[in-house]
């Protein structure tokens, strides 16, 4: 199938891409008139090639329109190095409002719209935008994230849980659980208890062994470990002193009484990954760590209970139905993990 399909009556070309397109808040602080405000950010990207095709950055207030007018705008003239001017054939949008705004426009162009859960290449632009733009200091969860409030609730009610329970005392580093879930993709993470041997308390979740083989086998102090970090798929949950935060992080806390164990155990989410790092997660890296979060508190129980298995040997420790954002979720547990799992 060729990729140009043919010419349109605009004069632009219409092609078999899927793009993803997206307009969310970014914790970048830009002048404005009476005060700086924290702006949003629309991208258009072709996800198959990696390449942005359109990035603009709006007020906060700017209509729907303005929404319509980037897509336009990206098909007409498409940013350098991104390609010629064209349309894509179906556009993957994460919002309702986004996908009523460019609807009409899409429908006149002959393009379809999408609605999906996650959009994983725009996820890691706007990662990079915050890591090299962001003011984390000035900015919480719900200012610089898509996380509904009750889902963020659920988070810190599941941190503060697991911190009470100090996980660092029973499991170590070496000790990782196989927590598995059908609705993940991949549907594994290998989950790492931090803080048994002095360093942040929290978790870190990875994809495969490959990943977790790849940090854990990082000599002590070598100078290429952030980037080594950077690269590597991951996801991790730190308990942080809440002085080390900006004030904002802690008034939004108490305004929407979201529990936190003490005052040294924020919980600040990070992901890392191609090259970039990011301190606000996706909606559904929140539902992946909320479940994670309850699967190691019940292997804390679990282990309390029996005998551990002999070397090489594995068990299911116990599986589980759960509600995370008012869906039933079921995941299980294993201890220690296979050595041919992922």
């Amino acid at each position: 199938m060729r990729k140009w399909t043919r010419q349109t009556g605009r004069g632009t070309l219409r092609t078999n891409e899927v793009w993803e397109g997206d307009r969310r808040h970014t914790s970048a602080v830009a002048d404005a008139e009476p005060a700086p405000v924290a702006p949003d950010l629309v991208v258009w990207g072709d996800p198959r090639r990696g390449v942005v095709i359109g990035q603009e950055v709006l007020l906060p207030d700017a209509p729907p329109r303005a929404v319509v007018e980037s897509l336009e705008r990206a098909i007409a003239t498409p940013m350098p190095g991104s390609g010629p001017p064209r349309q894509p054939r179906r556009i993957r949008v994460r919002s309702s409002d986004v996908a009523e705004a460019v609807r009409p426009l899409a429908e006149a162009l002959g393009i379809q719209v999408e609605l999906a859960e996650s959009l994983p290449f725009l996820d890691d632009v706007f990662r990079t935008f915050e890591a090299r733009f962001g003011s984390p200091a000035s900015q919480g969860y719900l200012d610089a994230t898509e996380v509904p409030e009750p889902l963020l609730a659920e988070l810190f009610r599941a941190a503060a849980r697991l911190y009470r329970a100090r996980p660092w005392r029973t499991l170590d580093h070496l000790d990782h659980l196989l927590v598995r879930c059908e609705e993940w993709v991949p549907p594994r993470r290998f989950v790492v208890p931090l803080g048994s041997t002095g360093e942040a308390r929290g978790l870190a979740l990875y994809e495969s062994r490959r990943s977790l083989a790849a940090i854990a086998s990082l000599p002590s102090g070598a100078t290429d470990a952030d980037e080594a970090i950077w690269n590597t798929p991951s996801l991790a949950l730190l308990y942080t002193p809440v002085s080390a935060l900006g004030t904002r992080r802690a008034a939004e806390a108490r305004r929407h009484q979201w529990p936190i164990a003490t005052r040294n155990a924020y919980p600040v989410v990070v992901g890392t990954g191609r090259g970039r790092e990011s301190l606000w997660p996706t909606p559904g890296e929140v539902r992946v760590l909320i479940i994670a979060l309850r699967a190691t508190a019940l292997a804390l129980r679990t282990l309390g209970r029996i005998e551990r298995p002999a070397e090489g040997e594995s068990y299911l420790l116990q599986s589980s139905r759960v509600q995370v954002d008012g869906r039933d979720v079921e995941f299980e547990v294993v201890c220690p993990t296979p050595e041919d799992a992922g």
